[in-house]
């Protein structure tokens, strides 16, 4: 009789025999991951040992799984794999599941042909797998291959959404929120990788056999998963199936990779039929995404980041040697991972492409950059050895940029960011609704983005090719943690005066290239540009807006110098619903300030503050903003509810008693505003100017007569010549430099970017 205390763990190893492990969706993942010899794939006592190391791991962890025996190991290693019946039956893997031969099982033969989800899923993913065949057959008639491509590609969608549905039934409510949960809960499985997978090329006037390979592995795995499991004593199958199956099911990682090289490589072919008159934007665009989804999705995570490690070992050499201006990094993305050994949560950042950094003193004199492609070895490759290698992004003071930027390198960021913009989206039509408003005004801003294309084609050019810009420096941990810079062209020695621009956008479209134009132009100017983006609702609210920007500024004021800025003379500058963030984010740092706490950067390191159409009493603006289109329920989600405004109100806090001493380190603050601004009346910057000189803060108010919301910052700029407002702010900045004066004495004129007919029918049709 065991004594006491074993009696847990005998209750426990009960339970890990009885638990369904085919029900369990995980279970298949987890099995097709370990690698073992395929003569010991089908050992019973092999498959028991990982059911239980799988119980431990995702169902009791306090369950003890002992070693598997090395002698029994050792002794049927040297067995022929079908040397005798008994082994013939052990063999029948069923994904993991033991084999059994006593029971229902003796009599499964006879219940294969049971029209169940299981048979079901046979009939499709058999069917599946000759069309594909017919399909990539070098002999088959044009049309009909073409017909059995789309065949194959529509019946595994099917397949996958009806795995699909089985798995995780329907939506719990059909409403916004509710699809929302439920997309979020399938996302990541397999099926719906598949399923969408399918659809890229269903859709698609592009005929490329390369992608029914994946179609190809999937189906095959399907169906030697099925035989096995249903027809494992029928004497068919002993006599032609049963090799074929066993080589399948024991191959799941090879086909897995081959699938996910694939995948990678099909990537690719899409980007070079974009020179071709099939070409498909979008489809290269959304496939891209996927691509990164299947980067991401724990069941296809480590096949790709294995597949891209490989390629970087072959692709980098190459690179080095033939184009050098290639190498530059995509993207670096932060993300949050969970170490399950140990029970921790840590951040990590995963490189699609990686980046090598440098001190700040090789940067701004020897700038160079590491493989485009990853080399590590990552993903099934490395769990025999125990552990998988990652790269951590370390912090460090100095800036982490490199000298080229490419085309390639904002297609690839731009990949990244579609999921999370897709989801964000959802989110935010949860907010809004079917609106009058806002929909009529979304309809105006495509027409007036649509008018003013010709400027915003020129600028994007020198946005992207321009080796003055350095875009998408982190500075944060935050996926739009991000700012670009704007350089000056090194004529002259000397640091440089640098400009911290947060731009606008309702707090819902703000984006880092949206001041790309005034970028552009100051740096024309020998000034330093530095455009912070910051996280947009839903992805935040006003407090992590705020966070976001602090902390872009804290960076630029402590790093600026590595770029040739000089750090005693920034400015901050905001526009719109950046003017209100970033005016938030200064007299939040003063108070700080004034009250001793630890800070990263002082407001009195700030030399002055121009605030240009922005709204800073969100007392006065709600209403406004209602009628506007931006409604109140979105606009007090956005600013944490009406019991923040006083917080997020610049005007209204400077009020206080308490903050009478952080009005003293504030910096010189100009605000600029056009008299026929509607979208944030001219009002309020004179109620902020007020306020301001209520504290005696040095403040300046200058309205433009005539001028609209964007006049002053897009119309204006776009047409070229001269303009009052830039011409203001670089004379500010340059009124303790003589040489900078004199350069802009002779600067000539700037040169127009939109007609002006178009100009005035975007005036016309405006939304703000």
């Amino acid at each position: 009789m065991a004594e006491g205390g074993d009696d847990p763990q005998r209750l426990k190893k009960i339970a890990a025999a009885a638990y369904e492990y085919d029900n369990d969706s995980r279970w298949v993942d987890y099995w097709s991951n370990i690698l073992i010899p395929p003569h010991m794939a089908s050992r019973p006592e092999v498959v028991e040992h990982y059911k239980r190391k799988f119980y431990q791991r995702y169902v009791d962890p306090d369950l003890v799984v002992e070693p598997m025996a090395s002698s029994s190991s050792s002794s049927q290693s040297a067995r022929p794999s079908a040397s005798t019946n008994a082994n013939e039956q052990a063999r029948s893997r069923n994904s993991g599941s033991v084999p059994r031969t006593t029971g229902p099982s003796a009599t499964s033969g006879v219940s294969s042909g049971r029209w169940d989800q299981q048979t079901i899923q046979f009939s499709v993913n058999a069917w599946v797998f000759v069309i594909a065949v017919l399909a990539v057959l070098p002999l088959v008639p044009k049309n009909l291959s073409n017909r059995a491509y789309r065949l194959s590609f529509m019946g595994t969608a099917c397949s996958s959404l009806y795995s699909l549905y089985s798995l995780y039934g329907r939506p719990s409510a059909w409403n916004m929120q509710g699809m929302q949960v439920y997309f979020q809960s399938i996302m990541g499985a397999k099926d719906f990788i598949y399923f969408i997978y399918c659809l890229t090329f269903v859709t698609s006037h592009l005929c490329l056999k390369f992608a029914l390979i994946p179609i190809l592995c999937r189906a095959l795995e399907q169906l030697a998963k099925f035989l096995r499991r249903n027809f494992a004593r029928s004497t068919i199958y002993r006599k032609y199936l049963e090799d074929p199956c066993v080589w399948v099911e024991s191959n799941t990682t090879t086909l897995n990779i081959l699938s996910s090289q694939a995948e990678i490589a099909i990537g690719f072919l899409l980007i070079i039929s974009l020179l071709s008159w099939q070409r498909n934007i979008i489809q290269t665009f959304m496939y891209w995404q996927l691509l990164k989804l299947m980067y991401q999705a724990p069941v296809t995570a480590g096949y790709h980041q294995s597949t891209w490690s490989r390629i970087g070992r072959t692709v980098n050499p190459i690179i080095q040697r033939y184009a050098p201006f290639l190498n530059t990094p995509v993207t670096a993305e932060a993300k949050k991972g969970r170490d399950k050994r140990r029970g921790e949560t840590k951040h990590e950042i995963q490189y699609f492409f990686t980046a090598d950094m440098q001190s700040s003193s090789e940067i701004h004199h020897h700038e160079r950059c590491r493989p485009v492609f990853p080399t590590e070895n990552i993903g099934p490759a490395d769990s025999d050895k125990g552990k998988v290698r990652r790269r951590v992004l370390r912090k460090s003071s100095a800036p982490q940029i490199c000298r080229q930027q490419s085309f390639g390198r904002d297609i690839g960021h731009a990949a990244a960011e579609t999921y999370l913009i897709t989801r964000l989206s959802f989110d935010l039509l949860g907010y809004l609704g079917v609106g009058y408003r806002w929909i009529t005004r979304l309809l105006a801003l495509a027409c007036y983005a649509i008018l003013l294309m010709p400027g915003f084609l020129q600028v994007a050019y020198h946005y992207f090719f321009s080796p003055q810009v350095r875009r998408s420096i982190v500075y944060g941990d935050q996926p739009r943690n991000r700012l670009d810079l704007y350089i000056p062209p090194p004529t002259s020695a000397g640091l440089k005066p640098v400009v911290v621009f947060v731009t606008g956008g309702a707090w819902i479209i703000g984006y880092k290239a949206w001041g790309s134009l005034l970028g552009l132009q100051l740096a024309e100017r020998d000034i330093i540009v530095a455009c912070l983006d910051y996280r947009n609702f839903p992805q935040g609210t006003i407090s992590d807006m705020v966070r976001d920007v602090s902390q872009g500024i804290s960076f630029v004021c402590n790093n600026i110098s590595a770029f040739g800025g000089d750090p005693n003379r920034i400015y901050l500058m905001g526009q719109s619903a950046g003017a209100h963030i970033s005016s938030c984010a200064l007299i939040e740092q003063a108070i700080k300030e004034s009250r001793g706490e630890r800070i990263s950067w002082s407001a009195s390191q700030i030399k002055a503050y121009f605030g240009l159409s922005g709204g800073y009493n969100l007392f006065n603006m709600v209403e406004h903003f209602h009628n506007r289109g931006l409604y109140r329920s979105i606009f007090l989600s956005i600013m944490e509810g009406e019991e923040s405004f006083e917080q997020y109100s610049p005007g209204i806090r400077l009020k206080e008693p308490r903050v009478r001493k952080a009005a003293s380190l504030l910096t010189h603050i100009v605000l600029f505003h056009g008299s026929e601004d509607y979208s944030i009346p001219c009002e309020a910057s004179k109620t902020f100017a007020e306020a301001l000189q209520g504290v005696e803060v040095k403040t300046d108010l200058i309205i433009y007569n005539g001028k609209t919301h964007t006049d002053l910052f897009l119309q204006d700029p776009l047409r070229g010549g001269k303009d009052e407002l830039f011409d203001h702010i670089v004379s500010m900045i340059h009124a303790n430099d003589s040489d900078g004066l004199s350069k802009d004495a002779v600067a000539p004129p700037r040169r127009r970017l939109v007609p002006e007919i178009l100009l005035k029918l975007a005036g016309k049709v405006s939304p703000f």
